[in-house]
């Protein structure tokens, strides 16, 4: 197989739509919702083409398996915020590591941070292993409020408040 990192091509968006999808409520944010050309594009230009944001493509044999992105680039501080998400055929395998070691010696920014959830301990474990160091424990909004009901009121991960579901994020930052 052959695994490359590239620029993503708005003709690669329609791969995303037969990537596998995540059954449990607290991934279900990480599936690809569209299925319009139209959608396609408004994707593309929020997520690979909008200022203050770099992506990058993962790719086995020209198929889109994942992507990186940098966002909240700040010039001026030399950092940003960095996202995940890969084909859920694909997590696991390595290729989510691999794609974050070659991105890190392509950017020549001098922090990068991101926030994993603390439920998700795969990414977290890989993160350190690629050297991100823990700085704080936070609640954030959760991006998909649809899933409030699905999760028990005594779950570490989560608070409930006021009608909104937060989830429990460790920030994790690395110099480079």
């Amino acid at each position: 197989m052959g695994f490359k990192i590239r620029d993503i091509k708005l003709e690669d968006v329609q791969t995303m739509m037969k990537w596998g999808k995540f059954t449990d409520p607290r991934y279900l944010h990480f599936n690809f919702p569209y299925t319009e050309p139209s959608d396609f594009k408004i994707w593309y230009q929020y997520k690979v083409d909008a200022l203050g944001v770099k992506a990058f493509g993962a790719f086995v044999d020209e198929l889109l398996i994942g992507f990186v992105t940098f966002k909240k680039i700040n010039y001026l501080f030399n950092r940003a915020e960095l996202g995940v998400i890969f084909d859920m055929n694909y997590v696991s395998k390595g290729y989510g590591y691999l794609t974050i070691v070659e991105v890190l010696k392509r950017v020549k920014f001098r922090k990068v941070y991101l926030y994993v959830s603390t439920y998700n301990n795969r990414a977290y474990k890989a993160y350190v292993k690629l050297g991100f160091k823990a700085s704080k424990i936070e609640y954030k909004l959760f991006e998909n409020q649809d899933i409030i009901n699905d999760i028990d009121d005594g779950d570490e991960d989560f608070l409930k408040k006021n009608g909104k579901l937060y989830g429990k994020y460790v920030k994790m930052e690395k110099y480079l």
